[in-house]
């Protein structure tokens, strides 16, 4: 009989793994795996050697290893930030003080507004689809929509005096 030749080409892989497998002398539970045609895509959370027959829950130290990197992540990020804030709150500039915290001012307003424009759209729908036409709906619509990039707009700008000034003392340090 003749086989399709993608039946036979998956075949002769699946034959070159196992050989492979036995040729680099796999730890036995991947050796058995590899003979037995094992997919590995539902273990790729468990490390090499590490695995047990629990159908590839992570093992005890794999976990910890994993605990381990998200505590020196937002160490890092801890580190990172105490190191740059004398730069974007420098004592002696009151003037990218002020920036600063109408950067972030501007940032919540205009996230604000881009979460109130969809229920004032909502509204002016609401109100159309009653027949009472309610100008006041459709002009708070529109001006939310304006206001969310307005004030991004603002936060750039000033936003754009902090990180310049702190890129100019960073590079000069």
């Amino acid at each position: 009989t003749r086989t399709r030749p993608s039946v036979r080409r998956r075949a002769e892989r699946s034959v070159t793994f196992a050989a492979a497998a036995m040729r680099f002398k796999l730890p036995g539970r991947l050796l058995e795996f590899s003979r037995k045609g094992v997919s590995y895509q539902k273990y790729d959370n468990v490390e090499m050697g590490q695995m047990d027959g629990g159908g590839g829950a992570p093992s005890e130290k794999a976990k910890q290893k994993n605990e381990a990197k998200k505590e020196s992540f937002w160490k890092a990020h801890r580190d990172e930030l105490n190191e740059l804030f004398p730069y974007l709150w420098p004592k002696d500039e009151p003037f990218i003080q002020l920036c600063f915290v109408l950067s972030g001012v501007f940032l919540i307003c205009s996230k604000f507004s881009n979460v109130l424009s969809p229920i004032a759209l909502k509204t002016a729908i609401d109100a159309v689809d009653d027949h009472r036409y309610s100008v006041s709906a459709i002009v708070a619509y529109g001006a939310l929509r304006f206001g969310g990039n307005f004030f991004s707009e603002l936060k750039d700008n000033a936003f754009a005096y902090v990180s310049t000034y702190a890129s100019r003392k960073i590079s000069l340090k």
